[in-house]
């Protein structure tokens, strides 16, 4: 769902979303608990009727929940599988440096989780929907590219279980800024609308 709003002679466009909506996907308890507290609306997800549709910005989700929340929920909406592709490549390639096959750093570990959830999200939604050939390998490839992460998920098990406090830091750090890398692929993909909304192409 999505909708452009103007400010004065402004327009800016916003990709939008409501309770109703992320309802309507049965969410997890947990990520439908942040969302709803942080519209102050506590409510079970299956009592959520489909007159609780007031909208407000999709990328605010990023503050109330977790990065694969989300994803979780641009993979349902479908049509916005380049945010989720170019979160991925973000993510991935913020930590490029530590990609040597044993590095235990869990800044990379924190990141490659990240790009295999958003680039595991993509590849199921363009699947599922039948997307064109293009998006679809699109999204194929930036999940191969992440598939170092299942090792380096156990390495950030390992971390968080043994108390080091600057592995810790480290891996809170990328987190925060896996948000920052989902919440500028949201920017980029609403710019790019707004330009063909301006243009008419």
């Amino acid at each position: 769902m999505t909708i452009s709003t103007s400010t004065s002679a402004v327009t800016h466009f916003q990709l939008m979303t409501s309770l109703a909506e992320i309802a309507s996907y049965k969410p997890c308890i947990s990520g439908w608990d942040a969302i709803t507290a942080a519209r102050s609306k506590h409510v079970p997800f299956d009592l959520c009727f489909e007159e609780d549709t007031t909208l407000f910005p999709l990328i605010d989700c990023c503050d109330s929940n977790s990065f694969s929340d989300v994803c979780w929920l641009l993979g349902h909406r479908t049509t916005e599988l380049d945010i989720l592709v170019n979160a991925a490549r973000a993510c991935a390639d913020s930590v490029a440096q530590f990609k040597t096959g044993d590095s235990k750093c869990a800044a990379e570990a924190a990141a490659a989780n990240a790009a295999a959830n958003a680039a595991a999200y993509a590849a199921a939604a363009a699947y599922d929907t039948d997307e064109a050939s293009a998006v679809a390998n699109y999204a194929a490839n930036a999940s191969a590219e992440a598939m170092y992460a299942a090792t380096a998920a156990i390495d950030a098990a390992a971390f968080s279980a043994s108390g080091d406090a600057a592995e810790a830091a480290a891996c809170a750090a990328q987190y925060a800024k896996n948000k920052d890398f989902l919440r500028q692929a949201i920017r980029d993909f609403e710019a790019k609308i707004e330009a063909l909304l301006v243009t008419g192409v």
